[in-house]
């Protein structure tokens, strides 16, 4: 089961999000505060983290940021009510998000971003998994070769 983490200092919106994508089957995680959002994401296997742009504290770019730094296999959207074009454009440079969602926003394109997100994924490790049976094989011929 694919895990996402939603991080928004409004329940409101956690509620709003968490409605839309437990419908789909995911697991929801959610949180009012970027400090316990790191602290999730060392606890768990998130493939998504959706988070607000402003929240008091620390913001969600340096949560992506921070994010990217040290789950840089975790997709990231962020989430705003209101475009700070600077900090966006930072959001899309330093922190390398997967997408912008404005608020209010469309469930179907939340979840279509969140399939988007999760093929990728699969698709990496689809990749990965061939690379190392890749490997194994070439160090068989080489074994052969050797003998």
């Amino acid at each position: 089961m694919n895990t996402i983490l939603c991080v928004d200092d409004e329940e409101h919106v956690l509620k709003a999000l968490e409605r839309a994508l437990v419908t789909r089957g995911y697991r929801v995680l959610t949180t009012t505060s970027a400090q316990e959002a790191m602290a999730l994401l060392n606890q768990c296997e998130v493939s998504v983290i959706i988070a607000d742009q402003k929240m008091p504290g620390l913001s969600g770019i340096d949560l992506l940021r921070w994010c990217r730094k040290n789950f840089p296999q975790v997709h990231r959207i962020i989430l705003t009510g209101f475009v700070d074009w600077p900090e966006l454009i930072t959001a899309v440079n330093e922190c390398g998000i997967f997408k912008y969602l404005p608020k209010p926003w469309d469930n179907a394109e939340l979840l279509a971003f969140i399939e988007e997100a999760l093929v990728i994924e699969e698709e990496r490790h689809k990749e990965q998994f061939f690379l190392e049976m890749l490997k194994k094989e070439n160090q068989n011929l080489r074994k052969e070769r050797g003998k």
